[in-house]
């Protein structure tokens, strides 16, 4: 296979980490974090992140270690944006090395007592994004990581896996998977 064809070529010295839902929080401070050591190139996913919340993102990652930050949009509560979203990060950037599942929801939805009263569509849409999406990554990634004898996959949940609470009752099912 030729390198212009390999989807597996590397575009940078730097190891390419993607990391989902990385415009908040833990993924924010992940990607920051992983910059800052100089070693990666940032592959960072957000679903509906604003522009003045993904360029002061980039300022910040750039200012402080001269990195510039690329990002991908993806609703990643379907399959197919995985797929595309794992096509568009190998195009611009080469196979990835580092997959930092981090992206969760609580489906736009709070106040459920009981799970009698989710409806399977809500609790299906909630498992794709906390859950199926980042095995699917997973599954995208790994051959590549196999291949050359080194990658990186962490799954990242939240701590309402452990505290629990009325309103976060799908959220905090899928969190407990780590």
């Amino acid at each position: 296979m030729s390198s212009t064809t390999d989807p597996y070529r590397k575009l940078t010295p730097r190891k390419v980490a993607l990391i989902t839902g990385a415009t908040g929080g833990i993924g924010k401070a992940t990607s920051l974090a992983l910059a800052k050591t100089g070693e990666y190139e940032l592959a960072l996913h957000y679903n509906a992140a604003n522009e003045d919340t993904r360029s002061a993102l980039s300022a910040n990652i750039a200012t402080n270690t001269g990195i510039q930050p690329h990002f991908f949009q993806a609703d990643i509560s379907s399959y197919d944006a995985v797929r595309k979203l794992y096509a568009d990060v190998i195009k611009a950037m080469g196979a990835v090395d580092v997959l930092f599942n981090n992206a969760g929801s609580v489906g736009g939805h709070s106040g459920a007592k009981s799970l009698a009263d989710i409806p399977m569509g809500v609790f299906e849409e909630t498992y794709r994004v906390n859950a199926g999406s980042g095995i699917l990554l997973t599954q995208l990634c790994l051959p590549h990581m196999e291949e050359q004898g080194w990658g990186r996959v962490v799954f990242c949940s939240s701590v309402a896996g452990l505290t629990g609470g009325e309103c976060w009752l799908r959220y905090e099912t899928m969190s407990g998977v780590d």
